[in-house]
């Protein structure tokens, strides 16, 4: 049995329900959800999740142009 304090509230503001999906609209579809991931867990206190997101995003971020380049200039 829940207390009534545990039910989440609404949102009072149409920006307080857009909030929420700002970081999917801002950095796109793949690096978004892992910026709003290191967002959440930063707050929610898993740093260690935190900086494997951190990890993933940089790697995504350096790695996949680095190796679509060399890739793509072994076909010319």
């Amino acid at each position: 049995m829940t207390a009534v304090s545990d039910i989440p509230e609404a949102p009072t503001s149409r920006f307080a329900r857009w909030r929420k999906y700002l970081p999917f609209l801002l950095f796109g579809p793949v690096s978004g959800p892992l910026i709003a991931a290191i967002v959440f867990n930063f707050r929610a206190g898993r740093r260690v999740v935190a900086s494997l997101y951190v990890v993933a995003l940089i790697s995504f971020t350096i790695l996949l142009p680095y190796v679509t380049a060399k890739l793509g200039l072994r076909l010319l």
